[in-house]
Parts: structure tokens; C-alpha cells; sequence
């Protein structure tokens, strides 16, 4: 939404007492109004309440303007697809009836509004509802959430090394099998067949032959019997030889165990004292991690003790949050209750208050404006207001709309000039009487003994041509004059003459008319004056000088210095910092009007917050500039703010070269000025 507040704005009354002010704005419907009143929380709840309002207007104008457009397109799709579809061509036609139909409807709804303007009113309860302006509004925040802590320090104990397996003792490797005793070889024996000669039957019967037979048998076996000796003696030299080759190896292979049981043996004490060395590492690699892991532990712990103590701080912090805002929601609803009793007992600022929420909150069309300023005068009753009127071009002049199927557009029938006139004079009349009637009818304690009403009208005079605001139509009347009129069956104009009112037969013309009671506007802080700065001397330090005797040298300074163009500057009661201190009015029609001056009497540099007093004090007067004058110097952020804006900053430097163009001289020392203020 396009719905904004401004910054609020604090003044001060005559009796010190603070008056608040804020604008609010709705650019999409070009709304501006200055909300103003004695409490903070009022102001802010009833400029929150105008911005609901002119919000849901918005909302309103966003429909209606989504409609139309959705007409529209869809009537732009059916005429698109006319030339090529029958049902299309009905379509679009069925479409633009509607739509037609629609706005004709809209209009007639419109003109029966503004015609009922005062009929539907009296079916409503004017009374503003004190609880409205109260917050209820539940804390915005939620309870701190506690922050998840930092994961817990985990230990993971490496394993213990494990001990190495020794090498397998040596084996004794070995040799072959012994030699074997080769077999004995069969002695031959002399008996043996072989060995026995079988003489013939001839060789027996020659002796000779029988002898040389047993002689050969005998040579063979010696002969075969050498053999055998010769074999069993190389057997046995073979075995020997084989016995003497298995010692020696024998011999060796034990010498080769012996030294592989020695290397074994050392072998596998180097290994366990490689073993008890890797031991002692471990041992000391898990007291490293045992210390880490407690270190660890400890770092956790402090930083969970530093989160819950974080999360104390945000929840006494919330706390204070809530019981402020709570506290804050109490005091305003208590201020709604307590200006409710005083528009009760009749206090005038409450009963101005009131009737400015009983009229905001009163429901007319978008072509009829709701701004008004309203008085109250407590001693005898009668309450002021003049109210802004719609002129008459405002008024919706459209009667009904037609679709020319001939044409294919829309034919705008409106309202004749005499209709149109005769509804601007129905609409105002009504509007001056629901005014009264809302009034009178709200008023329940009965405070409001009689109300006047000025209607004035913003319009472009048609003889100069320039823009001019005048009251076109005035009314004052009793409550028991009011009340004795049946609104119902009234017809408004006449009521309105039947109450004497003062108005052209034609309002439509903008004919002026002097208003019955004026709104009292006059400004009752200003006070008379005396001259200051023909006492001032060289020796007069402006820092240390009394404050009150200060802001009427501001003031003659000032008059001295619009003297020229016919200017007029008045001071106003005594304020010491609260507000205005001098206001100059500059009849010069290009830099003149009305201006406002305030007198800081520093000995430190003024920060940028007097500059945005100054500045919401402009607003509040409605006033063109507005000029900070002080005796030190200004801060960065105090010229930052005033830049681009109606506000002049004249530091204790400019102030004195001012007073010397106007032939007096002064000095200023603020280290002196601070000096006598701590002493005194």
C-alpha cells in the first residue's frame, strides 16, 4: 500500500505542555493530512486509523481497476476473434453490454450515494469508539530461541600397537639321509656248481684230463672270487667315502643352525625392544590426547556457559522489550482512557479530538474530501469547524453507458449542466447537515451546546483565473434547534434555511459568503517585546547571558533585519527551549511568509535533534522556513539533515557578524560561559 507516516513531530503549548503532530500520506490517491493532538499514542493510533482507511480505499481502486482492465483484455480477446467466430462476435458483444452495463450501474450507484449522503448516515452510529484508538497488539517478538551448542568433544583412543609375531626359529635344514651300507655281495664258494668240473666220460677215463679239469674249475673261482673281493673292497671304500662326505655336511649344516638360532635369537630381541620403544610412544600419544580431549572438554564447556549466558541476556533483554512494550501499550490505552475522561468532563482539546475521529471515521465517496480544522471554545460550548467541500467539477458528472454495437464502443451518457449543478447543491447541503447531525448525535456528555460550519471550497475563479479558497456556505445552530428537525423526512435545503444558514440560492456558483463564526486562529503565545541590544558591549559574552534576555536580542536581531521589506517578528512566551521562540512574517511574495526562529543559547555543538525539532516545528506551524540560531557550532549530521530542506542554521559566528552589520558588538566565549554555569 501506498500509505506512509511521517516523522513525528513535537511542539509545546503556552503552559509547556508538549502537542504532537505527524503527517500521513497515500501517494496512489494523492491524500495528505496533518494529524495533531496532545497525546503521542492518540496521534499515532488515529494516523494509523487513516492510513487503514485510505489503505482499504486503495484496495477498493485496485479491484475496480482490476475489473475493468480484466474487461477489458477480454473484451479486446472477443473483438480479435470476431471476424473469424460467430460465437466470438457474440461473445464481445455480450462482453461489451456488460461492461456497459457494469459502469452504468456503477454510476447510477454513485449518484444514488451522493444523494443519500445524509439518509444512510442517520441509519448509523456516528459515536467514535474510544477502544478503536486503543493498541492491542500482542508483542511482535518471540522468546529468544536458546542457540544449539557446540557439539560435544568426542575421544577416540587409538588401539594399542600390536605385538609382532617373532620369526620362526631356525629349523635344522637338512643333509639327505645317511649312506647306506651298500649290501654285501654273495662270496662265491668253491663248491658252487660253476666251480665244479663235469669231466666227460672220456676225460674220465684220461687221469690227465681229470686234473686239468679241476685245475681250470679252480683258476675260475679265484678268478671269480678276486672279482668279488675287488667289488666288496670298492663298496666298502664308496661307503666309507660317502660316510665321510655325509659328516662333513652333517658337520656343516649344524654349524649354519647354530648361527640362524644366534641371528634368530637377536632378531627377536631387536623386535621386542622395537616393541617396548613403539609402547612408550603410544603411552605418550594417549596422555597427549587425554590432555587435548580435557582442554577440549573445557573450551566446550565455557562456550555453552557463554551461550545460555547470551541466551539470559536476550531473554532479560526480550523481557525488558516486552514488559516496555506492554508497559508502553498500557500507558497509551491509559491516555485513551484518560482523554476519554476528559472529553467527558469537557475538556476542549479532548472534544476538538473527538470530533475530528467521530468526522474521519464518517464513510463518503471518493469525490467528497474529509479535511477540516475544528475549535471549541469550553465556556460556551460552541464548536467551530471549517470544513473542506468538494467543488463542483469533483462530482461525478457520468449518468449511464451504452454500447453503440454500430460503432462497437462505448457511448457516455452524462449528467446535463443543470443535473450536474442541482447534485453539487444536494450533495453540499447534505454534507453540512450530516456534519451537524454526526456531530450533535456523538456527543454524548453533551458538550457540544451549538456547532457552527464553514464550508469552504478549493476552486479556480473563472473571472481571475487564479486559485482561491472561500466559504460558500455557513451555518451555526443550537443542539435543540438541530434536534428538533426530522432529518428523515427533511428536505436539506429547506432544513438548511429553515436553521437560518448563509449561502447562494446557487452553490454551484461559488458565490463567498462571510462565515457566521470564524475559527479563531489567532496566536496567543506572542508577548510583548523589550530591546536588548543597545545594551550589548564589547565585553558582553552572548554564552553566559540570560537565556530569556537572549531570545529578545534573536527577536530584535531579526526585526532589524526584515525591516527593510515591512517584516514583523514577535516573540512568544517565555519557552526556554520548548518550541517556538520568535515567529517573523515576511510580507517579501517570493522569499516571505511565514517564519519561524528559535534561539539556542549553547555552549556545546547542537546535534542534528534541535535541527529536527526546528523542523517538525515548520511543519506544525505551517510555516515556509524556518532559522536555528545558537552560540556554539552545529555537528555534521545537524547540516546534513537541514540540507535541501527550508531550514537556515546560523552558528555563533554568523550571529555575530549579523549583530555587527546592525552596528553592535559582542563576543562570544563558551569555555568561559561553561566555567560560570558549573561554578554558579
Amino acid at each position: 500500500m501506498a500509505s506512509r507516516m511521517g516523522e513525528l513531530q513535537v511542539t509545546y503549548t503556552v503552559r509547556g505542555l508538549p502537542r504532537y503532530l505527524v503527517v500521513v500520506e497515500n501517494v496512489a490517491l494523492g491524500k495528505l493530512e496533518q494529524i495533531r493532538g496532545d497525546e503521542r499514542h492518540i496521534v499515532v493510533r488515529k494516523a494509523q486509523l487513516k492510513m487503514d482507511q485510505w489503505n482499504a480505499t486503495e484496495r477498493r481502486n485496485g479491484e475496480r481497476a482490476g475489473a475493468e482492465a480484466a474487461a477489458k483484455q477480454a473484451q479486446a480477446q472477443a473483438a480479435a476473434k470476431r471476424a473469424d467466430n460467430d460465437a466470438a462476435r457474440k461473445r464481445h458483444l455480450q462482453l461489451a453490454e456488460d461492461r456497459a452495463q457494469r459502469q452504468t450501474e456503477s454510476a447510477q450507484a454513485l449518484q444514488g450515494q451522493l444523494d443519500s449522503l445524509l439518509a444512510s448516515s442517520l441509519e448509523m452510529d456516528p459515536k467514535a469508539d474510544w477502544e478503536r484508538l486503543k493498541s492491542r497488539e500482542a508483542f511482535p517478538e518471540p522468546r529468544p530461541m536458546r542457540t544449539a551448542p557446540p557439539p560435544m568433544p568426542t575421544q577416540t583412543m587409538p588401539p594399542p600397537p600390536p605385538k609382532p609375531k617373532s620369526p620362526p626359529a631356525p629349523a635344522l635344514g637338512l643333509v639327505g639321509p645317511p649312506p647306506v651300507q651298500p649290501t654285501p655281495l654273495r662270496e662265491p664258494q668253491p663248491t658252487e656248481r660253476r666251480f665244479q668240473p663235469e669231466p666227460s666220460l672220456l676225460e674220465r677215463i684220461i687221469p690227465g684230463r681229470k686234473a686239468a679239469l679241476q685245475r681250470q674249475a679252480r683258476e675260475r673261482f679265484e678268478v671269480e672270487h678276486a672279482k668279488w673281493q675287488q667289488a666288496v673292497d670298492r663298496g666298502a671304500e664308496r661307503y666309507a667315502a660317502q660316510c665321510r662326505d655325509f659328516a662333513i655336511r652333517l658337520t656343516q649344516m649344524e654349524r649354519q643352525h647354530a648361527e640362524a638360532v644366534r641371528k634368530h635369537k637377536e632378531d627377536v630381541e631387536a623386535l621386542e625392544r622395537e616393541y617396548a620403544r613403539v609402547v612408550l610412544r603410544h603411552g605418550d600419544f594417549l596422555e597427549a590426547l587425554k590432555g587435548e580431549h580435557a582442554e577440549a572438554t573445557r573450551r566446550h564447556q565455557a562456550a555453552c556457559a557463554e551461550l545460555e549466558r547470551q541466551y539470559d541476556a536476550r531473554v532479560a533483554s526480550w523481557e525488558r522489550r516486552r514488559e516496555a512494550h506492554f508497559g508502553e501499550q498500557s500507558a497509551s490505552n491509559q491516555a485513551v482512557d484518560d482523554r476519554r475522561a476528559a472529553w467527558q468532563a469537557g475538556d476542549t482539546a479532548a472534544v476538538v479530538e473527538y470530533a475530528e475521529l467521530v468526522l474521519s471515521q464518517s464513510d463518503y465517496p471518493e469525490c467528497c474530501p474529509k479535511t477540516f480544522e475544528i475549535g471549541y471554545t469550553a465556556e460556551t460550548g460552541i464548536l467551530v469547524v471549517d470544513y473542506q467541500l468538494p467543488n463542483r467539477d469533483a462530482l461525478p458528472a457520468l449518468k449511464g453507458v451504452k454500447y453503440a454495437k454500430s460503432k462497437d464502443e462505448m457511448v457516455e451518457t452524462l449528467l446535463t449542466e443543470r443535473q450536474h449543478n442541482e447534485l453539487y447543491d444536494r450533495v453540499i447541503y447534505q454534507v453540512v447537515l450530516r456534519t451537524l447531525d454526526e456531530l450533535f448525535r456523538s456527543d454524548t456528555p453533551g458538550n457540544i451546546k451549538a456547532v457552527a460550519f464553514n464550508g469552504i471550497v478549493h476552486f479556480v475563479d473563472a473571472a481571475t483565473g487564479h486559485e482561491q479558497d472561500a466559504c460558500i456556505i455557513t451555518l451555526q445552530t443550537t443542539r435543540e434547534e438541530f434536534t428538533a428537525v426530522n432529518l428523515s423526512q427533511a428536505v436539506p435545503k429547506e432544513c438548511f434555511r429553515k436553521l437560518r444558514g448563509v449561502g447562494s440560492s446557487q452553490l454551484h456558483t461559488m458565490t463567498p459568503v462571510a462565515p457566521l463564526l470564524a475559527l479563531d486562529k489567532e496566536d496567543r503565545r506572542f508577548v510583548d517585546a523589550y530591546g536588548v541590544a543597545d545594551s550589548l558591549t564589547e565585553g558582553t559574552n552572548l554564552a553566559s547571558m540570560d537565556w530569556e534576555d537572549f531570545e529578545h536580542l534573536i527577536r530584535e536581531l531579526f526585526e532589524k533585519e526584515f525591516a527593510s521589506t515591512g517584516g514583523e517578528v514577535k516573540i512568544t512566551q517565555a519557552s526556554h527551549d520548548r518550541g517556538v521562540d520568535a515567529v517573523a512574517f515576511d510580507p517579501d511574495p517570493i522569499r516571505g511568509g511565514k517564519i519561524v526562529i528559535q534561539a539556542k543559547r549553547y555552549t556545546n555543538t547542537v546535534g542534528v535533534a534541535a535541527v529536527r525539532d526546528l523542523y517538525g516545528t515548520v511543519i506544525n506551524e505551517g510555516a515556509n522556513s524556518g532559522i536555528l540560531v545558537t552560540t556554539s557550532d552545529y555537528g555534521p549530521d545537524a547540516y546534513e539533515f537541514a540540507r535541501d530542506k527550508p531550514l537556515k542554521l546560523l552558528s555563533g559566528a554568523n550571529l555575530l557578524h549579523l549583530l555587527g552589520q546592525h552596528g553592535h558588538r559582542a563576543y562570544i566565549d563558551l569555555q568561559a560561559a561553561r566555567q560560570q554555569m558549573s561554578s554558579g
